[in-house]
């Protein structure tokens, strides 16, 4: 038979599980609402993404024609935004020659300088690699431990009642701690399993560990392109595609955040 404290004192910790549960989940309930009233989340991606808007106008101020915004194509809400940073940027900047633009463009956008992108989407995919890795790895661990802690739960209670059938000491094969394990593990492996895959998704480290590394690859493949081309019209054609290519990139981490986002509400 089991001493009554030890019973008591299994009760007392399941009890405090379960507050220290309800505590977690009901402070997560109320800080999610009180930054979706205060539109935390959506007021940021629209700074970040003006702010990449604005990074993109002036590199390619001269390069490309700013009074129809590749943005504005894919995005008409940020057109009329987009104009606007252009003819600050047509008051404010100095008139040099494409050449020299095209040479800044290289140098400052795409290659060395302050947020320069082949550096910056190298740096990422270097760090997604490990994360989407080990949160796989998790994932993959924890749901395996799930699948056996829920297969030896089954087995423990069939013996639990085979027991209470047949012997009179109806507590003969009952032990605190391995009722702990199988009444706990079996609930708790699944929830971290998907908290691991979870985190990948919030992270975006699937995605960005298999699209950094190749578009890095193309923005420094057209960083040597670009200053061996001779005309303005052949520059003015390659840097267009590369702005392309840097806003499809924007529009997909957005879209990405809102989905993110949106599940989290759910």
């Amino acid at each position: 038979m089991i001493p009554r404290s030890t019973t008591l004192s299994l009760d007392f910790v399941f009890a405090s599980l379960m507050l220290a549960e309800a505590t977690i989940v009901l402070w997560t309930v109320l800080q999610r609402r009180r930054l979706a009233n205060q539109k935390v989340h959506e007021q940021w991606l629209d700074a970040r993404f003006g702010a990449e808007v604005i990074r993109s106008l002036e590199a390619t101020h001269g390069l490309i024609d700013g009074l129809s915004p590749l943005v504005g194509r894919a995005d008409p809400v940020w057109r009329r935004f987009a104009v606007a940073v252009t003819l600050a940027l047509s008051r404010a900047s100095p008139r040099t020659s494409w050449r020299e633009r095209r040479d800044s463009y290289v140098r400052e956008r795409l290659i060395g300088g302050l947020g320069a992108q082949v550096p910056y989407f190298e740096r990422k995919a270097t760090e997604a690699a490990p994360l989407a890795a080990r949160a796989r790895r998790w994932s993959a661990f924890f749901a395996r431990l799930a699948l056996g802690f829920a297969l030896l739960s089954f087995v423990w209670k069939t013996l639990q009642i085979a027991v209470r059938i047949h012997y009179a000491d109806a507590q003969a094969l009952s032990d605190p701690m391995l009722s702990l394990l199988f009444r706990l593990l079996p609930v708790a492996l699944p929830v971290l399993a998907t908290s691991a895959s979870a985190v990948e998704a919030a992270r975006d480290g699937g995605r960005r560990h298999a699209r950094y590394p190749v578009l890095a690859a193309i923005l420094r493949a057209r960083a040597s392109q670009l200053p061996l081309l001779s005309s303005e019209t052949s520059v003015r054609r390659t840097v267009t595609r590369v702005e392309e290519l840097l806003l499809i990139e924007l529009i997909e981490w957005r879209l990405a955040e809102q989905r993110n986002r949106s599940a989290g509400r759910r």
